[in-house]
């Protein structure tokens, strides 16, 4: 004897127990919850073996200046120091930037040490004339002269030239590396940018 079973009451119970305002829920939540699993999974099985995390710090003058940046690279999940880098400003009285000093961090004393400082000047106009960039000597404790770039305007105070050149300290001279031109139309704004490197082999300029 075998009983049978009518399941089509049963089955409209449960299409009617699926309201619109309950399956979307029900839905949704699945995929979001299964989204942030996967995500947070993802993000640990990185930060253990490949990703390396940053810390970011400033701080400011009185006067809401910046005075130095910090970033710190950490990797694996004991966080020891991959690399780090600071940055020091100093302004001229008017406010304008004058130097910014790049410093590393010794991750086996924990010192920093002097690498590389950029030293700004400007023209009358307080715009940006050129900046020369400084490397620091080890040996002698001096910053050595590394690079400079020179900055041109057009009448409207726009940047239609950055020159670049590389300090040649054999020759006491100063040798093309780089430029950058900027066009621009009637209304000031730029219409063409075009980026150069020199070739010492066929002495030119090349895009």
């Amino acid at each position: 004897f075998v009983k049978r079973i009518n399941l089509m009451p049963n089955l409209k119970a449960w299409i009617s127990a699926a309201r619109l305002r309950t399956l979307p829920l029900s839905i949704s939540g699945i995929i979001v919850g299964s989204s942030l699993a996967i995500e947070n999974l993802f993000w640990k099985s990185n930060t253990q073996n490949y990703f390396k995390q940053s810390e970011t710090s400033y701080l400011y003058h009185s006067d809401g200046s910046l005075y130095t940046y910090q970033l710190i690279s950490y990797k694996e999940t004991n966080n020891p120091i991959s690399w780090a880098r600071k940055y020091i400003y100093e302004y001229n009285s008017d406010s304008t930037l004058l130097t910014q000093t790049y410093l590393m961090l010794d991750t086996l004393t924990g010192d920093w040490y002097d690498y590389g400082k950029w030293e700004i000047h400007y023209n009358s106009a307080k715009d940006m004339d050129y900046f020369d960039y400084y490397l620091w000597n080890e040996t002698t404790l001096n910053w050595d002269l590394s690079y400079t770039y020179e900055y041109h305007y057009n009448v409207d105070g726009n940047i239609e030239l950055v020159d670049g050149a590389i300090w040649n300290s054999v020759t006491n001279n100063w040798e093309n590396y780089y430029q950058e031109t900027t066009m621009y139309d009637a209304n000031g704004r730029d219409t063409l940018y075009q980026e150069f490197d020199w070739v010492a082999d066929s002495n030119s300029w090349v895009i």
